[in-house]
């Protein structure tokens, strides 16, 4: 799979991006919030999935969306980061997001 960085606009006020609050900025505020649980810094599990540097940052902000071994790899060493929330981030319309939320 590759990864194509997303250009984005810039805002009026500045040179940063205004990054869309979609599913992918939804998904990096998952990951963002397990790392810091597990009191990782960005660097260190980048160093454990054997990514780039960058890499997390570009997950955290929905730059860039992680490979599915990337994924896999994040699922398992952040222990915090709950399969069924990232599926129903990234699929909120999916059969089994919709059964769950009749369940609750």
């Amino acid at each position: 799979m590759i990864h194509i960085k997303q250009r984005h606009k810039r805002s009026k006020t500045g040179n940063k991006p205004v990054v869309p609050k979609g599913r992918w900025w939804q998904f990096g505020r998952l990951v963002r919030a397990a790392r810091k649980k597990e009191g990782l810094t960005q660097v260190q599990l980048a160093s454990l999935l054997g990514s780039a540097k960058g890499s997390v940052s570009y997950w955290e902000t929905g730059t860039v969306r992680p490979t599915d071994v990337m994924l896999g790899g994040m699922l398992r060493h952040l222990p915090t980061l709950c399969l069924e929330e990232v599926f129903e981030v990234l699929y909120p319309e999916s059969h089994i997001a919709k059964k769950e939320r009749e369940n609750d």
